[in-house]
C-alpha cells in the first residue's frame, strides 16, 4: 500500500497596468506545475481574484497612483495538486491631463494670481481644486508687469500629469478713483500749497501704500490755481486720467 501525494500547482496572478480612473483589471494568471498531459482545463473554474486597490470615491487612501496587489483566489481544491497562489502587481499610472491657458490678462489684487486654464481630463468628478496644492508656477504672479516665460508644472507624485506648459501674462494697475475736496483758502499775503489731506483716493486695496503726492500752490486771491496728483504706487493707476485740479 503506498500514497501518492499531490502535486504542487503554483497559480501565479499576471502583472497588469492601468491609469488612474480606470476600474481594477488583470491579465489572468499563470500555471507553474502541471504534470503529464494536464493543463489549466482540469484546474476548478472557481477562480475568484480581487484587489487591494479601489475605484471607490469613498476610499481616497487607496484611490491613488503606485503599486497593488491583484490577489488570486481559489476556492475549492483540487484531488491531485496542492494550489499555492501568488499575488500579482497591479500598477496605477498617472492620468493625462490637456491644459490650455483661456486669459493670460490680470488685474492686481494684492495677492498671488494664476491665470485661467482649462484642464480636460478629470476623472471621479474631481476638479482643479482638487490638485490646486499639488501644481506650481515657476514664478510669483502678484505685482502689476509682464511676466515672461512663466512655467506651470504639477507635482510628480499627482495622480495626474501633463507636459510643463510655458506661458507669458500681464498683470495690470488696479483703477482707482480720486475726489477732491479743497476748502475755500483766505488769502494770506503767503503762497498756500495743495495737500494730500484734500484728496480721497477710492479703491486701495487695505495696507497697501500708494505714493500719493499732489502738487500746486497759489497766493494771490479771485486767481484760479492748478494742482494735480500722482502716485508712484505701479500697482495702481487712477481711473480718471484727468488728475488736475
Amino acid at each position: 500500500e503506498y500514497i501518492i501525494s499531490q502535486a504542487l500547482l503554483l497559480v501565479n496572478a499576471n502583472d497588469k497596468d492601468i491609469i488612474y480612473g480606470d476600474m481594477a483589471s488583470n491579465n489572468g494568471v499563470s500555471y507553474n506545475g502541471f504534470v503529464n498531459a494536464d493543463d489549466e482545463l482540469i484546474v476548478p473554474s472557481l477562480l475568484n481574484i480581487t484587489y487591494n486597490y479601489t475605484y471607490d470615491t469613498s476610499v481616497k487612501e487607496l484611490r491613488k497612483v503606485g503599486e497593488y496587489e491583484i490577489i488570486p483566489n481559489i476556492e475549492t481544491e483540487y484531488t491531485n495538486y496542492y494550489i499555492v497562489s501568488s499575488n500579482g502587481k497591479l500598477t496605477v499610472e498617472r492620468k493625462d491631463l490637456m491644459i490650455s491657458l483661456t486669459s493670460n490678462i490680470l488685474t492686481y489684487n494684492g495677492n498671488v494670481q494664476m491665470p485661467q486654464f482649462v484642464f480636460d481630463g478629470f476623472v471621479y468628478n474631481e476638479t482643479i481644486d482638487d490638485i490646486i496644492e499639488e501644481i506650481s508656477i515657476s514664478q510669483e504672479i502678484k505685482l502689476a508687469k509682464t511676466y515672461n516665460d512663466v512655467i506651470i508644472s504639477i507635482d510628480e507624485n499627482s495622480n495626474y500629469k501633463f507636459n510643463e506648459f510655458i506661458f507669458d501674462v500681464t498683470v495690470n494697475p488696479k483703477p482707482i478713483d480720486i475726489t477732491w475736496s479743497i476748502p475755500t483758502l483766505i488769502y494770506n499775503g503767503q503762497v498756500q500749497y495743495l495737500k494730500t489731506e484734500y484728496v480721497a483716493i477710492n479703491g486701495v486695496i487695505e495696507n497697501d501704500e500708494i505714493g500719493l503726492s499732489v502738487s500746486g500752490s497759489g497766493k494771490d486771491a479771485s486767481y484760479q490755481h492748478q494742482g494735480s496728483a500722482t502716485i508712484t504706487n505701479t500697482n495702481y493707476v487712477f481711473r480718471d486720467t484727468n488728475t488736475a485740479v
